[in-house]
C-alpha cells in the first residue's frame, strides 16, 4: 500500500517539473535581487521534487517544504515586491501542502498521499506562474 502511495506522490512530484521555468540567460546588466531569490526558491522546489521518498518520506518532505517556505520569506522581504500576488499564491500552495503532509502523517492512506501529490503539483504550478511573472525582470 505504501509503495502505491509513494508511486502516486512521485507522479505528482514529477508533474511539477513541467511547471518550472528555466533560468533566464545572463545579461550584461545586474539582475534584481528578486531574481536571485526566485532562483533560490526554484532550487528549493527542485529539492522538494527530487526528495528521497524512502522510509522517512514525510519527514523528508516536511524538511524540504520548510526550505521552500524560508525562500518564500526572503522574496517577501524584498523592499519592492512587485510579485506579491504570485508569491502569495506560492505561499498558499505551500500551506496546502503542509496541511496535506500533516493529514498524511495522522492518517496515512492512498487518499492522503494522492492529496499530497495534488498539492505538490499545485505548488509547482504556482511557482511556474511566479517564474513567468519574474522572467521579464530577470
Amino acid at each position: 500500500m505504501i509503495l502505491i502511495c509513494l508511486g502516486v506522490l512521485c507522479a505528482g512530484l514529477t508533474a511539477c517539473d513541467d511547471q518550472t521555468t528555466t533560468a533566464p540567460e545572463a545579461t550584461s546588466s545586474p539582475a534584481p535581487a528578486v531574481c536571485e531569490a526566485v532562483d533560490a526558491l526554484r532550487a528549493s522546489i527542485d529539492d522538494l521534487r527530487s526528495a528521497d521518498l524512502g522510509e522517512n518520506a514525510l519527514e523528508t518532505l516536511r524538511n524540504e517544504l520548510a526550505d521552500v517556505q524560508d525562500e518564500l520569506d526572503k522574496i517577501s522581504d524584498e523592499p519592492s515586491n512587485d510579485y506579491a500576488v504570485e508569491v502569495d499564491a506560492v505561499r498558499a500552495a505551500a500551506t496546502e501542502l503542509d496541511t496535506s503532509l500533516e493529514e498524511a502523517s495522522v492518517s496515512p492512506s492512498a487518499s492522503a498521499w494522492a492529496t499530497v501529490a495534488t498539492d505538490v503539483e499545485a505548488l509547482g504550478s504556482a511557482f511556474g506562474d511566479l517564474g513567468e511573472a519574474v522572467a521579464d525582470s530577470c
